[in-house]
């Protein structure tokens, strides 16, 4: 059985070579393939099976008008199967407008991470966030440290404070090549870099054994990718630590997240950067 991935970022020809060949299963983001449909190399009229993965982060990137127009180039007959780490409106929506006579199946984990990992939440000025995460890291001498914020700014900014600090830092956002992007995910696994900082779009499918460490300098606009996040330490049974760097006018995000996780975080102040609006 034969596959393939196609995706943007890298050269058309060697994914059209694949393609000419003949393939089983095909990977594929939505732009991308549609840019392979227009030049003839592939035929999507006799796929039997296709699978929208994460499709609530396919719909949050704004890829809803191509992924109608790819469910108008796959066969009326055919098994759909949506997967999505909640049913948002969207997600409802392309339910209504790709499956017939759907069934659910819903898989109830929120917080199951909890039994691993140490949460901990330190209060701290948002001007004094990459002061402390630097200190933090320095400090302890952690290795492997991977740290989310939420845009790509905010990624580059924290980058930079880091690398200039004197740690070894890439960053992953959605601005990056996709050569760019490899390069960092393998320099982290290998321990050639010590922190990689990262957007949540761009940190989908990110598995590294072993992360010891995961830590939010930004809440995510999300509360339920708090548990994403989260989660991407303490796998498979072993430990892990999330550390969340929340700034006073924060606090109220993260009670949403709380609800999710049905549990309360005790708030602490790290030594030498207590807020100055605490309280």
């Amino acid at each position: 059985m034969c596959s393939a991935a196609i995706y943007g970022g890298v050269k058309f020809t060697p994914q059209a070579k694949k393609l000419d060949k003949g393939i089983d299963i095909l990977i594929a983001t939505p732009g991308r393939l549609l840019e392979h449909v227009k030049l003839g190399n592939v035929d999507l009229s006799r796929v039997e099976i296709v699978v929208f993965d994460e499709a609530d982060r396919i719909l949050d990137m704004g890829f809803w008008d191509e992924v109608q127009t790819l469910l108008g180039l796959f066969p009326k007959k055919r098994q759909t199967l949506l997967f999505s780490v909640g049913l948002s409106k969207s997600v409802k929506r392309l339910s209504e407008v790709s499956l017939k006579k759907p069934v659910t199946v819903a898989i109830n984990n929120q917080g199951d991470f909890a039994k691993k990992v140490e949460q901990t939440l330190y209060l701290v000025d948002k001007e004094r966030k990459c002061e402390l995460l630097s200190f933090m890291i320095g400090t302890h001498n952690w290795h492997q440290v991977l740290v989310f914020t939420k845009t790509k700014q905010s990624a580059d900014e924290v980058g930079e404070y880091l690398n200039a600090s004197g740690l070894k830092t890439l960053v992953l956002h959605g601005d990056k090549a996709h050569s760019k992007r490899t390069q960092a995910i393998h320099a982290f696994k290998e321990n050639a870099i010590r922190v990689l900082v990262a957007t949540d779009i761009a940190s989908r499918g990110l598995d590294i054994e072993d992360l010891p460490y995961v830590i939010n300098y930004e809440l995510p606009g999300d509360a339920e990718d708090y548990t994403h996040r989260a989660g991407r330490t303490g796998r498979a049974g072993k430990e892990g630590r999330a550390i969340s760097l929340v700034a006073q006018e924060e606090k109220n995000k993260f009670k949403e997240i709380e609800k999710i996780l049905k549990y309360t975080i005790k708030t602490e102040f790290y030594p030498g950067f207590e807020t100055k609006r605490m309280g």
